[in-house]
């Protein structure tokens, strides 16, 4: 990432700030999430692109996608390469559309 960092904002909704199931970190993965959707919909971001943005751990990452996808806000599709079953892209969307 050279040092740089995104520049644009993020939304954190009402129903994600305050989930007490929720980390810190989970909440701001969120906020990031919609940052990076805002134009498609969709966030590509890899795992490993979220743990050298915040200087975590790839599993943490994980960890923090399952929770938020388990609690149901956002959804998790696998795009698989044609006719092969490597993934391509992991598709992030949110379940709330933001207005």
């Amino acid at each position: 990432m050279n040092g740089s960092k995104p520049n644009y904002y993020a939304i954190i909704t009402a129903d994600v700030r305050y989930d007490n199931r929720l980390t810190a970190n989970e909440k701001l993965l969120f906020g990031e999430i919609t940052a990076l959707s805002s134009s498609t919909g969709e966030c590509w971001a890899s795992n490993a692109y979220f743990a050298e943005l915040y200087g975590k751990d790839v599993r943490s990452v994980k960890r923090w996608v399952k929770s938020l996808t388990n609690l149901g806000y956002i959804n998790s599709k696998m795009e698989y390469k044609q006719g092969s079953k490597e993934v391509k892209r992991r598709i992030l969307t949110l379940v709330t559309k933001l207005t």
